[in-house]
């Protein structure tokens, strides 16, 4: 059985299948659509693709792998002593197996009048299809959030040619992943496309100033919009095994097989701690790649294929309006750390900034804004975690130097 039909739990289906053709797989989701893609829904909201180009699986596919698939049906709880997951509507479900896969929620910060119809989250498709028809008639948007999820939704915006200003209680834009050089250069692109910015300042409330809605902030300013968007970042939905005994933390923890602290049990996705290749501490990755690897290693190991998983790091890419910004690794480490050392190649001018951060010769750091060629291949440095030393791969601008070396080491 899984719980949750997003881009871990498709993953796992498939894996399963490719070992065992027989045993019976039900699927349950309380979304009541088809498996989609979360990363494109950006793009269904300003037009760019239309709701069928978000699905990723078809009714065929569920019905020519065997699965039975529950739509608009929440899971309660789950009872690992007696194989037994509690559906909301008081049935009952056994497994000898289970995955659970149920992805990640919008973090909402405590701010009054932040739950009304006029405000928005761009999280699930329900959320894109309400935000795609209420733009159409709008013209300011207030965005509360410049991490990762409030660029996407700034692009978003945008593109339907609406008014955008985005707050954050950082003092900084994309601050989890920015160092304040990069930040200042991805701000003032912001501000060149007319983006309005109120940052380092606390949202306490939001109020209806007759057809806007009006976010107050701590220090008494008011920032006015038709439409208000929370994108606060996201925290795991762990829904049914939140009030039972499977081992937590922020998320459900794994080992590396996958598996929770109950061995016919198993999580992957934004809902699992895995390792970090870099730290060797239990994260959560929340990437849309990182749950279909996790996926497949889940899917493998509940057929019986004893495969770990390697681990994984962090990266993020994303396009901030024509602007490629991404960040992989330890983007922030401690100047002051043992066995420091950097290179950096900035122009503002050219709008280029690509930072590398090395530990003891090792790479295990990258931020790369306005030139991103060779980031899958960086990426597959730092988790390889290779001593090539500062001087080299030619780190800095343009291609690194030994390309073709560095391709034998995979992701």
């Amino acid at each position: 059985m899984i719980i949750g039909n997003g881009a871990a739990g498709i993953s796992a289906v498939e894996a399963l299948r490719q070992e065992d053709d027989d045993t019976p797989i039900t699927i349950v989701s309380h979304e009541s659509c088809l498996s989609y893609s979360k990363v494109l829904l950006h793009h269904y909201v300003d037009g760019e693709i239309d709701e069928n180009g978000l699905f990723i699986r078809s009714e065929e596919f569920y019905r020519d792998l065997g699965i039975k698939l529950m739509l608009g049906v929440k899971a309660d709880t789950i009872d690992p002593d007696s194989h037994a997951v509690h559906l909301e509507d008081d049935s009952t479900i056994g497994f000898d197996r289970l995955l659970i896969a149920t992805g990640s929620c919008p973090w909402i910060p405590s701010i009054r009048g932040i739950n009304d119809e006029a405000t928005f989250t761009m999280w699930t498709l329900d959320d894109a299809r309400r935000l795609h028809h209420t733009v159409r008639t709008g013209r300011n948007v207030v965005i509360v959030g410049g991490g990762f999820v409030g660029m996407h939704a700034l692009n978003a915006m945008v593109n339907c040619g609406l008014k955008v200003t985005v707050v954050d209680i950082a003092d900084r834009i994309m601050p989890q992943s920015l160092d304040s050089q990069s930040t200042d250069l991805l701000r003032g692109h912001l501000e060149a496309r007319g983006v309005g910015l109120f940052l380092g300042v606390k949202p306490t409330e939001i109020r209806d100033r007759g057809s806007e809605k009006a976010l107050i902030l701590e220090d008494g300013r008011e920032v006015r919009g038709d439409t208000m968007i929370v994108a606060t970042g996201a925290t795991p939905n762990i829904g049914p095994a939140e009030k039972g005994p499977i081992a937590r933390n922020i998320g459900l923890i794994v080992d590396d097989y996958m598996r929770t602290n109950y061995k016919e049990i198993y999580a992957a996705g934004d809902v699992a701690e895995v390792t970090d290749c870099l730290t060797g501490q239990k994260r959560i990755l929340g990437l849309w790649t990182a749950a279909v690897e996790q996926g497949r290693i889940a899917g493998l190991n509940m057929a019986g294929k004893h495969t770990p998983y390697l681990g994984g790091i962090a990266m993020n890419s994303i396009d901030v309006l024509g602007l490629p910004v991404v960040t992989i690794g330890d983007t922030l480490l401690a100047e002051d750390s043992d066995g420091f050392s950097k290179i950096v190649y900035a122009s503002k001018q050219s709008k280029i900034y690509r930072k590398f951060l090395f530990k003891e010769e090792a790479l295990v750091g990258a931020i790369l804004i306005g030139y991103s060629e060779d980031a899958g291949i960086i990426r597959n440095i730092i988790k390889a975690q290779i001593k090539i030393g500062r001087s080299e791969g030619g780190f800095g601008f343009g291609s690194l130097r030994n390309r073709s070396h560095y391709l034998m080491y995979g992701g």
